[in-house]
């Protein structure tokens, strides 16, 4: 299976991109919530993202979450079938589900008001958060 070209590698520091980055409210308890606002990462696979929210536990890049506005269910599933045939990666709707990957941990899919949110990050993060993604 290829590895995913993704945008933010997980387990990097926040000083890679600390001038790129405007802090939130914090979502998630014990974690750090920041935009990124720079422009060297707005893409994910030739998609431009409208947001990106990068998630710090520690300093350390535990969880990223793309979302792309305006999208519609063509678009949704142009991007399911590259990810499946490109890296043998499937996706999935909502109910939230997860997908176990040894080289990127954790990958989500979900769709909501025609937009379309990404995540990715480490495993026991995810776990701790779970319940937050649905907001």
């Amino acid at each position: 299976m290829k590895q995913i070209n993704i945008p933010f590698q997980l387990g990097m520091q926040y000083e890679n991109w600390e001038f790129d980055l405007e802090p939130i409210q914090d979502r998630f308890k014990g974690y750090d919530s920041y935009l990124y606002r720079g422009k060297e990462f707005n893409y994910f696979m030739n998609y431009s993202t409208d947001k990106t929210e990068l998630i710090f536990n520690l300093d350390r890049l535990e969880m990223v979450i793309l979302t792309f506005f305006n999208w519609n269910i063509n678009k949704l599933e142009e991007l399911k079938v590259a990810l499946n045939s490109k890296y043998g990666f499937p996706l999935y709707m909502l109910p939230l589900k997860y997908k176990v990957n040894k080289n990127l941990k954790y990958y989500l899919i979900y769709k909501k008001k025609n937009s379309l949110i990404l995540i990715y990050g480490n495993f026991v993060c995810l776990e701790k958060i779970y319940s937050n993604l649905l907001e």
